[in-house]
């Protein structure tokens, strides 16, 4: 029991300092400004950086509102000062030890400039340059002019929504508290979106101070490694110019991840929800848009002179999408019940028609990619493996197209008959039970038997990576064994089909000698 007391005591104890804790980290940062630090301590900073960074944009993907993360202004500056005190620490280091090697300012930048520019330091200006422009000219302009207009219009719109506040309360719409609570909400948008104004202005300012920095060091580097460690010239650019730049690059990749969480964080604006959820949601509700595009990806593909592999295996990625919407639309229409009474046919009739309009799209989207597959074996094909194969996948998409018509036919004949009479008649019953069963029964089962067939040709060719087979027989098993029980099985053939396509995609666009053009 002493003990349980102590612990909670010890943990109170922890909440109650947590104020002491950051002043002693913000007074850590500014420490490093004037302290010298060792290569290791370097390298745990560097990495704590970009570390907070990742978290600082994951926060700004999976928050519902902006209110949500009011602190960002006040994170976005200390991490800003962070990367720009290793700045410092690190110049302190390129400019004393640089001549000793390429470790000199610890193993992270000495990785970083190995990884991105290969030994090559003009290619690393390059990219440096090319990030800095990214990020200065198109993320953090346009994220600081979307932070002035909201904060205006934040503004301007303030005294009518205090003023709708105060209606609601006189009419007793609402009582005080929440009065209360919506003009605290309003006073903390207004607040926000003003200091996310000039909150902007850091991440431009750090921008610039990037630039300044690694042309310092370059040039400084340069003049220290010629005239106090009598290196040569030609040495010396190629020593300090890749420890400048790596440097450079390794403070601009969390400066580009804060700066993007920034812009997402501004450009959210009146959405309600995460990031993926708004878009997935949005996008999701336009799947003609899915359909044009795999048209014109379908038609590049066969344009004379362009490689057909890049294009067509887009059409597996737009397969995926397709399929996925169209079951959405036909669980989010029709019930999950092979003897459902038919109140859909009036409530979710034009979800249900766009669903089966769009079903013929995704199978020609799906044999596009069967023949990216036929066309990636070539000479390995086996022909027993293969008909298996090829006929599973042509099983399954008449299983979809059968059941899809079946939908369709029963759309077409509650358009001409009389409601009540139509769902109540045996007919009705039967094409819908029949519909439902070749949906969730057989096509599910043959396309757990595609995926076997294709994950063994996999593992016998190796023209895709081995664990995406190993990942296809477990995906098989839960199609073969949970589908009927598993609400989400529906998404297990488009999600392995989409990986199998980014792979392909990938793997061709890296390797331009396995690209080629139709005849």
């Amino acid at each position: 029991m002493a003990a349980t007391k102590a612990a909670d005591g010890a943990v109170e104890m922890l909440f109650v300092q947590r104020d002491a804790g950051l002043a002693i980290g913000v007074v850590g940062i500014l420490m490093i400004l004037f302290l010298p630090l060792p290569a290791f301590l370097i390298d745990l900073g560097l990495a704590f950086s970009i570390a907070l960074s990742m978290v600082i944009l994951m926060v700004a993907l999976w928050i519902r509102r902006p209110l949500e993360f009011s602190a960002f202004p006040t994170v976005l500056l200390i991490a800003t000062l962070l990367r720009l005190s290793l700045n410092v620490a690190t110049t302190r280091l390129i400019l004393s030890q640089g001549a000793e090697g390429p470790t000199a300012a610890g193993h992270v930048i000495a990785g970083f400039a190995q990884f991105v520019m290969g030994g090559d330091f003009v290619i690393g200006i390059i990219v440096f340059i090319i990030l800095v422009t990214v990020n200065f000219v198109v993320i953090t302009k346009g994220a600081t002019r979307i932070a002035e207009v909201g904060a205006r219009f934040t503004l301007d719109s303030l005294p009518g929504k205090q003023m709708a506040v105060d209606a609601d309360l006189s009419s007793g719409a609402i009582d005080e508290k929440e009065a209360i609570r919506r003009r605290r909400e309003l006073e903390e948008e207004s607040q926000f979106f003003g200091a996310m104004d000039g909150a902007s202005k850091f991440v431009r300012g750090d921008a610039i101070a990037g630039l300044i920095i690694t042309a310092v060091n370059i040039f400084g580097g340069i003049i220290i490694g010629v005239t106090r460690h009598d290196l040569p010239f030609e040495r010396a650019v190629d020593t300090f110019t890749n420890l400048s730049v790596g440097d450079g690059l390794v403070t601009q990749m969390p400066a580009l991840i804060v700066s993007l969480a920034a812009g997402l964080l501004v450009s959210k604006g009146g959405t309600q929800g995460s990031t993926e959820g708004v878009i997935i949601s949005q996008f999701g509700n336009y799947p003609r848009a899915l359909l044009l595009a795999g048209s014109v990806m379908a038609v590049l593909a066969l344009a004379p002179g362009l490689p057909l592999l890049p294009f067509a295996a887009i059409a597996g990625i737009l397969f995926s999408g397709l399929l996925v919407a169209i079951m959405l639309l036909f669980l989010s229409s029709v019930p999950r019940d092979a003897l459902d009474q038919g109140m859909w046919l009036s409530t979710s009739r034009d979800r249900v028609v766009l669903a089966t309009g769009l079903m013929p799209f995704a199978g020609v989207a799906f044999l596009w990619f069967i023949g990216v597959l036929r066309d990636r074996l070539g000479h390995l094909e086996d022909r027993f493996f293969a008909t298996v194969f090829f006929g599973s996948a042509l099983l399954f998409l008449a299983m979809l197209f059968t059941s899809a018509a079946t939908i369709g036919a029963i759309m077409l004949v509650a358009s001409v008959s009389e409601p009540n009479e139509w769902i109540s008649s045996t007919a009705f019953r039967f094409a819908r039970a029949a519909s439902y069963i070749i949906m969730n029964v057989y096509a599910i089962k043959m396309a757990a038997v595609f995926m076997i067939s294709t994950s063994t040709v996999v593992i016998r060719t190796g023209i895709v990576p081995r664990w995406i087979a190993l990942l296809g027989f477990l995906l098989a098993l839960v199609l073969l064994i949970g589908s009927s029980f598993i609400s989400w099985s529906f998404a297990v053939l488009p999600v392995w089909v989409l990986l199998i396509s980014v792979y392909i995609l990938i793997d061709n666009l890296q390797v331009p000698g396995a690209d080629r053009a139709l005849d």
